[in-house]
């Protein structure tokens, strides 16, 4: 899903929200969308930035296990859960995990960030401000505060595909009603705008 948003995020984000200070971000964003627009294989262009080889030189498990690394981040995987979809060990996992986050900088100051920012106001927004408390997220048993931790980082990147793709569906909704002559509306039995 988060590739697919970041098809759209041109034609429905305003330029101010998409800016970037880092130069590391900014240039895995202009390859990711370089990619996603020539219609190559996102995950293998992934998994080449991650193992520093050329894409040609990805393997189906390369690709697969760049694949498996980015929704499990996205969804908040743990390394144990990591090791068993990827049918590896522990530290393999950790250090597949690692090496993931290193090739992406700007993966790991966006994580950090949005958890800070939970930890300071007990919640977590989306693109369209959309709010989600989390009270777990200052919790002292570990594991309560890792769990909020990855909701916190899921909401925000899932929750704000939901509002962009909510934005979008709006959008071409009011277009094709404007552009839709009445008479083409008709043929269908149905009154325009509808």
């Amino acid at each position: 899903m988060l590739l697919q948003v970041a098809k759209l995020e041109n034609f429905l984000i305003p330029p101010k929200l998409i800016r970037t200070s880092n130069t590391s971000t900014s240039i895995w964003r202009e390859k990711l969308i370089a990619a996603l627009n020539s219609g190559e294989d996102v995950f293998k262009t992934i998994a080449a930035n991650w193992k520093n080889i050329s894409v040609e030189s990805v393997s189906s498990e390369e690709r697969q296990q760049a694949k498996k690394i980015c929704y499990g981040m996205i969804y908040g995987m743990s390394s144990n859960t990591l090791c068993q979809q990827l049918n590896t060990t522990k530290d393999n996992a950790i250090i597949f995990m690692e090496t993931f986050k290193n090739s992406y900088p700007g993966l790991n100051s966006y994580f950090q960030s949005v958890i800070k920012k939970c930890v300071e106001n007990g919640y977590v927004s989306t693109l369209m401000q959309r709010r989600r408390y989390l009270p777990l997220i200052n919790s002292k048993c570990k594991s309560e505060k890792a769990h909020a931790e990855r909701q916190a980082v899921n909401t925000t990147i899932q929750g704000s595909a939901a509002d962009l793709i909510k934005s979008a569906m709006i959008k071409i909704e009011k277009k094709s009603c404007r552009e839709i002559p009445r008479n083409f509306a008709a043929l269908f039995n149905t009154k325009p705008g509808e």
